[in-house]
Formats: C-alpha cells, structure tokens, sequence
C-alpha cells in the first residue's frame, strides 16, 4: 500500500522497486504485473504504472538513481498480488520519486505498507471477527472453489456472509453448496431445509438456485442443494436448540454463469455473533496518554469543532462508528463555555507566565509570543 501519511496526497510518488518474495526454499521470486489480482487507487492519478514513474511515464527515480523494474503509483493506492506456493518473506526497495519530491513546494510524505491480506473495507462485517474466511474466490484466485469446515461448538445461531472483497458488487454470483451444520454425533442437517433470516441481501438471493435462477454450478459441477446469492449478503440460521452443534461445512465458489466477467470476486465468511458492524463507545485513559490522575482536560473534535466538554482518568468515551475513527485535542483545563475571552498573562520578569501555558495543540509553552494560548482551560489572547 501506498498511503499519503496524512497530510494529503499531493506531489506523493511512490515507487516500489524490485518487488520480490522468497519461498521456503529460498527461491527468490520477482513479482510482476501478471501476479496481480486487482488493484485500488483514490489518489489524484488514479492508475498504476509498471516500470515507469507515475506522473509522465518516465523511468523511475529515486534520490537520483534510476530504476527500471517494479511499479510506481501515487498515494493513496493498492496493489494486491496473488503470492505462489510457500511464499514466506516479501522485500523490496521503496521511495518518493524525485518527479514529486523535486517540484517547487513539494509536501511529499508517504507511508509504505505491507500486508498478508487485502485490508480494504469490507461494508458487510467486520472481517476479523470470522470464524472461518475462504480468502477472495474469484476467476483468477481459488477458481475451483474452497472447501469450509468450521468449528461452531455450543452455538445455535450461525450467520452466512458473502462479502465484495473490496472491489465492488458487480456479477458476484456466489455459491453456498450443501451448507450444512454436524452435531456432536456426527449428524448432519442442511441448513436450506431450515427458514433463513435475512439480514442484507443487495441483490437478493435464491435457494437451491443460481441468483438469476439457473442450476447452481461452480467450475463445471452442478449442484441440487446450496444458496446463490451475490455480494454484499448476510443470512442468519437458527439452528434447533435441542442439540449440540460442533462444526459447519459447505464448498464455496463463484457460480459458472458469471464465468468470464471482470470484476467476480468474492470472500464467504461465517459467524456465529452477528457480524452486522456497529458504533461503538471506546475509553480513552487520559492518564495514559500522559495527564495525571484525576486531571481535568477539555476534549475538541478536531473536525467538527465541537468541544466535546471536560473529563478526567477514563471518563471521556467517544462513540466511533463502524470502521470509522476519531481525531481529538486534549488540552489541560476544565472547558470554559463562554469560549474565548482577551485577558492579560501576569508575567514574571524573566517573561515566563506564572500558569501553565499550552498552545492549542496542547503544547507547554514557557515563553509566549503574540497568539492564542490556554490557560486554566480557558482560551486566552497574548497580545
């Protein structure tokens, strides 16, 4: 990944160069354009170039030395290789190109990233609380389908998700084929002969059908029992109480009647806790972010404006929604409501405040200048 760091992606060229993974024995594989499974860009370019810099299709450059293998693009961007077998290190040589760090008043900073997953969004759950994750199933990844086994032991609800794995909804005709439920026992029982809830369902879904209402088929096979759907797809079983169910299996794969389109791609998930993201309210600990025990500190939205009020230890707990974050000042001082009011510093004769100083970023200041600081919580103007 190439993120802008954020300050903007302005004059952010990134260069990756000699993209390589080493397998377990030791092979040394280079990757290129052909191991590429799909790729993200929402940056001012919008494109991915190999061998060549972003910004005029040149050579790559960075501090003055060229390059002629890897791939460029600018921040904020995404690509996502399909590894071979036994791929166990990834390495590679990163940098700011010089077409963008050279420009007049360039602000390029970039982050660098690797991941052994896509970390897209996923808008119908939140992935990481899956039990079981088929990977992305699509007509270049997993084209045969994967096969789930899943240990659900005590639960009696199990949710089925078939989400877009980042790249849009368009012919994601998946398949659940013979989804079924073991007890401990090792009695199975189909979970289409049970009613489902629906929970999502973006265009809908059919039961022992193909979505469109063909035979369900996945690579070549045909199958009688399943549920054909596309992404993004949430269905929720309840799974008779009067027994106790230890595991889940179903073979997963993208139906054959959308064989051929770009842009079938897809990851089967499942759950047995809703998988449905929520808000959430998360603590912050003042203390450990290094005010003292039992100080008060008035808390700002950085991007609302809004002053949130005053809290102390762990009282301040912010409600973030569902993959979402919060960016907030933390200044010392209780929040005066009547905002910001021109008073006169007494100062000492050295110049120094005889109070605590804090710039808005919430910085001690010793000696302030012209401006607006905080005092006693209170905004204050030095003139």
């Amino acid at each position: 990944m190439v993120d802008d760091s954020g300050n903007g992606y302005d004059y952010d060229h990134g260069d990756w160069i000699n993209p390589t993974v080493t397998l377990a024995d030791g092979t040394q594989y280079a990757l290129t354009q052909n191991d590429v499974l799909r790729t993200y860009t929402n940056s001012y370019y919008n494109v991915v170039r190999w061998n060549r810099n972003v910004y005029n299709n040149g050579s790559m450059k960075v501090n003055g030395v060229a390059y002629s293998t890897g791939f460029a693009t600018d921040a904020n961007a995404m690509v996502l290789f399909k590894l071979p077998q036994n791929a166990v290190k990834f390495s590679g040589f990163c940098g700011i190109d010089d077409t963008g760090r050279l420009q007049n008043g360039a602000t390029s900073s970039i982050k660098f990233m690797v991941f052994a997953g896509d970390p897209t969004e996923r808008t119908a759950c939140n992935s990481a609380n899956a039990l079981a994750n088929s990977g992305i199933v699509s007509f270049k990844l997993q084209t045969e389908g994967v096969e789930m086994n899943v240990d659900i032991n005590g639960a009696h609800q199990v949710y089925l998700v078939m989400a877009d794995a980042g790249d849009g909804k368009d012919y994601d005709h998946g398949d659940w084929i013979n989804p079924r439920v073991v007890d401990k026992d090792g009695n199975e029982l189909q979970l289409t002969t049970l009613p489902e809830n629906v929970l999502l369902a973006t265009w809908g879904y059919k039961i022992n059908k193909e979505l469109d209402g063909h035979p369900l088929k996945v690579n070549g096979v045909t199958y009688d029992n399943g549920i054909g759907t596309n992404s993004d797809c949430i269905i929720r079983y309840d799974l008779p109480e009067d027994r106790e169910w230890v595991a889940f299996k179903s073979f997963c794969g993208i139906d054959d009647a959308v064989k051929g389109r770009n842009g079938a791609s897809v990851e089967f998930l499942v759950f047995t806790t809703d998988p449905q993201a929520h808000d959430v309210n998360i603590p912050v600990s003042l203390t450990d972010v290094g005010f003292d025990e039992g100080q008060v500190c008035t808390v700002t939205d950085i991007w609302s404006g809004e002053v949130m009020g005053s809290f102390k230890n762990s009282d301040f707990a912010p409600t973030i929604p569902a993959h979402g974050c919060g960016f907030y000042k933390i200044v010392p001082g209780a929040y005066d409501p009547d905002g910001l009011k021109e008073e006169k510093m007494e100062s000492s004769v050295n110049g120094r405040s005889d109070k605590a100083v804090y710039n808005l970023n919430g910085q001690r200041v010793r000696t302030p200048g012209h401006g607006v600081y905080v005092v006693d919580g209170k905004k204050v103007v030095c003139r």
